[in-house]
């Protein structure tokens, strides 16, 4: 026979199962309460609760019973779903990562929608960057037709972290197909051509990034377009690029950059004029 302990959680459960499906929602997370406090690990009530905080956002509360579920059911990947979720709106990057993580691991059949979550949110780390991959190739297996140019070009970013460039050429391709014209696509695809070694198609799509953005100058395509033509062996085009950086406010790191690439290439009068933007 079943104990009194789990007769009486199952009591609870029924009861706010009723208060739920009459939309009163308050009564039935305090119903799941008080048979999760009658039976801590009576899991079917764990489940409902963490269904409820969700959908009410409630992140703070949401954390310990995901918490509590996967103690007692490791395996069960919603739970880590639901508490990557949670813990990113709680700006708790690194145990978000790893419970989305948690959460790919455990299940191969989420839906796109989910992949591309999970791809986002790895997108952010580049020590997460093969996850990304992962994430963003499912999400194109299961969904061929996005029409969604912020997801190419985010899967695009991600396959050039991990040095598949012919891919992400061809993600930046077709973000750009949906939308031209914008600045950060044009970016990424020199930077893969770039990387791949193929300087000409890379200075081609660094120029038309600065050309879009000339009313509001990015010091960083600036100093890719140097460093292309410098790799073409053409540094005096080089440095008409990277003398505009000096005209920017750029980070130090840009500057320093800048100034090591120089000396490299002999250039040492020139390389002192960064090097001392970054002293001031």
């Amino acid at each position: 026979m079943p104990s009194p302990t789990l007769v009486q959680a199952k009591t609870y459960l029924e009861q706010g199962n009723t208060f739920a499906d009459q939309g009163a929602i308050e009564q039935a997370i305090q119903s799941y309460q008080m048979a999760i406090q009658t039976k801590p690990d009576f899991v079917p009530a764990l489940k409902r609760l963490i269904q409820l905080y969700s959908t009410q956002n409630n992140w703070s509360a949401l954390i310990p019973v995901c918490q509590q579920l996967i103690a007692l059911k490791p395996e069960l990947p919603i739970a880590h779903l639901q508490l990557a979720r949670a813990l990113k709106h709680q700006s708790d990057e690194e145990s978000a990562l790893a419970s989305y993580q948690a959460a790919l691991e455990r299940k191969s059949d989420w839906s796109p929608q989910v992949y591309r979550e999970m791809g986002n949110a790895f997108s952010q780390k580049a020590v997460y960057a093969q996850q990304a991959v992962t994430a963003y190739r499912r999400a194109c297996e299961l969904k061929s037709d996005w029409e969604n140019p912020d997801f190419y070009a985010k899967f695009a970013d991600a396959l050039c972290k991990v040095q598949e460039f012919d891919q992400a050429i061809d993600f930046y391709h077709r973000a750009l197909q949906i939308k031209p014209d914008v600045w950060q696509s044009e970016f990424g695809l020199g930077r893969a051509y770039h990387d791949k070694g193929w300087f000409n198609e890379a200075t081609e799509h660094y120029d038309r990034a600065i050309q879009l953005t000339s009313n509001r100058p990015v010091p960083r395509l600036h100093k890719s377009m140097g460093d292309a033509l410098v790799s073409k062996g053409l540094v005096e085009e080089a440095l008409s690029y990277y003398r505009q950086v000096l005209d920017m406010d750029s980070p130090a790191k840009l500057y320093r950059a800048i100034g090591d690439r120089l000396s490299e290439c002999q250039r040492e009068s020139e390389a002192q004029a960064f090097y001392q933007k970054v002293t001031r």
